[in-house]
């Protein structure tokens, strides 16, 4: 079996009067996220592959997305976007700690079970787990890459990447914004 990788570009947009704007991610830390803001995802995975999310705080977890493998006709396949229109953050999920994307070559039962409804903290660990450590420094980090979503948006986006051999795992992290 070919190894199992993932690349999750994570962008956001800030409310304004008008709408929205494009927030540039910083360097060095993560991005900082308030109640109003816009979140955008781009994941880069095979489309024979398993695709889940899921929004991680503290003390709680809640699944965010699943994306089964990608049929053949889909226009850009291996290409998700889990948030076709934006996932505007309302006050619980802008206490989100870390964007978790998990990927694997199988279901996985556990995930596809528990569909909207809380998840036991013990089952993140176990997927965070899969994602590589943090990597913290600003050398180590990888520059921001373009998020466009045809149409609709066109934001920067923070990049993490990862690949491993039944089930990878990648964390955008955040902040709160006061």
């Amino acid at each position: 079996m070919s190894p199992v990788a993932v690349k999750s570009i994570v962008g956001l947009e800030s409310p304004t009067a008008d709408g929205f704007e494009r927030v540039q991610p910083p360097d060095d830390r993560p991005l900082a996220i308030a109640k109003g803001d816009r979140l955008w995802a781009k994941v880069l995975a095979d489309p024979d592959l398993w695709v889940y999310g899921i929004a991680c705080a503290e003390d709680r977890a809640w699944r965010v997305f699943l994306s089964p493998p990608s049929r053949l006709d889909d226009p850009e396949p291996g290409h998700r976007f889990p948030f076709p229109k934006g996932w505007v953050l309302s006050t619980q999920d802008a206490q989100m700690e870390t964007l978790l994307v998990v990927t694997s070559a199988a279901p996985i039962d556990a995930l596809e079970s528990s569909a909207d409804q809380a998840l036991a903290q013990g089952l993140v660990s176990e997927l965070q787990n899969l994602a590589p450590p943090r990597i913290r420094g600003k050398a180590k980090l990888p520059l921001p890459e373009m998020l466009h979503v045809q149409d609709v948006v066109l934001v920067f986006g923070n990049v993490a990447e990862h690949e491993g051999q039944h089930k990878v795992a990648v964390e955008t992290p955040f902040v709160q914004r006061g």
